[in-house]
């Protein structure tokens, strides 16, 4: 996508593309989520919140954009945050066969060691006592906590796993990566 100056349209503020959502129609009047602002058509820019998004369907901002009355699927932001997910989810599984992933706290903290760590993800199930243990806080990288163990295990072919870091092999993946958990974290 061109780098554009974004705006909510329901708060008016000014967005970089990490922090934005687009929502479109299909041609049967249907609202569609379009994450980056890859599908044809008119759109509409909110805050990448699950307040926000919910404010504007409630406020009926979506129908005076688009012009005419619009079929909102139930559960529309829970699905934005599902489709957020599973890019991540996808995201990760290339991270991991290009060998942009370790997993296991005993990798992480050897990657962490040799500085090749770009972020952590921390299973969002684990034990507050296990995650001060590990002591990855005092490492001054991003930590995010947006996956459970078992989608973490999924990753990676295992049951469950706890602590995974994405290292610096590959900079425009990892920072995509990490935007887009930045977009789940704050949704």
């Amino acid at each position: 996508m061109k780098t554009e100056d974004l705006q909510c349209a329901l708060t008016g503020k000014s967005l970089v593309i990490g922090e934005a959502v687009f929502l479109t129609i299909s041609p049967d009047a249907v609202l569609l989520v379009d994450l980056n602002k890859e599908l044809p058509g008119k759109h509409i820019c909110l805050e990448c919140k699950k307040e926000v998004v919910e404010r504007a369907i409630k406020q009926g901002i979506l129908q005076d954009v688009f012009g005419v009355d619009i079929q909102i699927p139930t559960g529309f932001a829970e699905k934005i945050l599902l489709r957020l997910h599973k890019k991540a989810y996808d995201m990760l599984c290339m991270a991991k066969k290009s060998g942009a992933l370790v997993h296991g706290l005993e990798k992480v903290m050897t990657a962490l060691k040799a500085d090749k760590c770009d972020f952590i993800l921390q299973a969002s199930d684990g034990t507050e006592g296990g995650k001060q243990k590990a002591g990855l806080n005092s490492w001054n990288l991003r930590i995010f906590s947006v996956f459970t163990s078992a989608e973490l295990g999924r990753v990676t072919g295992k049951e469950k796993v706890v602590h995974m870091a994405v290292l610096k092999n590959n900079a425009n993946m990892s920072a995509s990566l990490s935007a887009l958990m930045a977009r789940i974290e704050n949704f």
